[in-house]
């Protein structure tokens, strides 16, 4: 039997975004693309996958990616900034939200936008969401701001409601033994 997992060139299609990539596609078509995302779900399923693509689609970066994939590739471009917390630490502070809110008010080196990702939202300190909240109410030019959580404790009202949420469903569980057959194979799912 193929074992997938060790194929690393291999991507498999993460099919349970579908709704968000419906929404994405049609509001970057009709150019109503909001400033700030709030993405939540469960752990593992695909967030960071859906965000990546995202990302591509709304720069305009990699046209050979059309679905949402795993494992997925933090886009490596000068216009987007991936905020997480600093190695050996929990939290994200606010020095670097507000080193980030810098990048932000800089010119877009390409042309297209700006993106930020802040994963986990949660993990912000209280003081880096109330630094994250003039430039979430007024982004520079083509911005997007994306937040990524598995829950929504810690993240402020004030925040979220400066954010259009997509709530991530779980897969069926048959969507996802079937994908996790797609991925390796040589396991038994069922």
């Amino acid at each position: 039997m193929n074992n997938k997992t060790s194929q690393q060139s291999e991507s498999i299609d993460i099919s349970w975004h579908k709704d968000q990539q419906k929404l994405w596609s049609k509001q970057i078509e009709q150019d109503q693309v909001p400033h700030a995302v709030l993405l939540l779900g469960s752990n593992g399923i695909g967030k960071r996958s859906l965000v990546a693509w995202m990302i591509a689609k709304f720069l305009n970066i990699s046209s050979d990616i059309a679905t949402p994939v795993y494992p997925h590739q933090v886009p490596m471009h000068a216009d987007v900034q991936w905020i997480t917390p600093e190695d050996g630490k929990i939290s994200i502070s606010v020095d670097q939200i507000r080193a980030l809110i810098n990048e932000l008010s800089k010119t877009s080196y390409l042309g297209n936008g700006k993106v930020a990702l802040i994963e986990p939202a949660n993990a912000m300190t209280l003081n880096a969401a109330n630094s994250l909240l003039k430039t979430l109410e007024e982004p520079s030019g083509n911005t997007l701001i994306i937040l990524v959580a598995d829950r929504m404790k810690n993240i402020p009202a004030t925040i979220r409601s400066r954010c259009q949420q997509f709530n991530i469903a779980k897969p069926s569980i048959s969507n996802a033994v079937h994908w996790l057959k797609d991925v390796d194979d040589s396991m038994h799912w069922n």
